[in-house]
């Protein structure tokens, strides 16, 4: 069962930004709380990067799935990971709206396609 104190109030607040971050690294250093309990708090409220990129990646590859794309999920690969090949900018142009880059993703380019 885990114990919350005053402290866990001040790290939620800081990594909310209504506090002072500074403060949290100082609340580390004296020992009022463990780096291992800030980075769980950050876990719960969903701030840590790697959930942020998760959300990312879902969030593009639906709207690529919506264009019509023909592998959205290696499309979404190829506009993350690899923006600047083939691939890559041709995503870029279809989120920006371009119905002949819609049209090709839709169409399932072999260049989209992971090996």
């Amino acid at each position: 069962m885990a114990i919350f104190h005053r402290y866990h109030e001040s790290v939620v607040s800081g990594l909310c930004g209504e506090g002072d971050k500074e403060y949290i690294e100082t609340l580390i250093e004296t020992g009022y709380v463990a780096r291992s309990e800030v980075q769980a708090i950050k876990e719960a409220l969903a701030l840590d990067k790697q959930y942020l990129k998760g959300i990312r990646y879902q969030s593009i590859k639906e709207k690529f799935s919506y264009l019509g794309s023909a592998g959205s999920g290696n499309v979404t690969h190829y506009y993350i990971y690899e923006p600047e090949s083939k691939c890559g900018q041709l995503a870029k142009r279809a989120l920006q709206g371009s119905k002949q880059a819609i049209e090709t993703l839709q169409s399932g380019v072999k260049y989209c396609k992971l090996e």
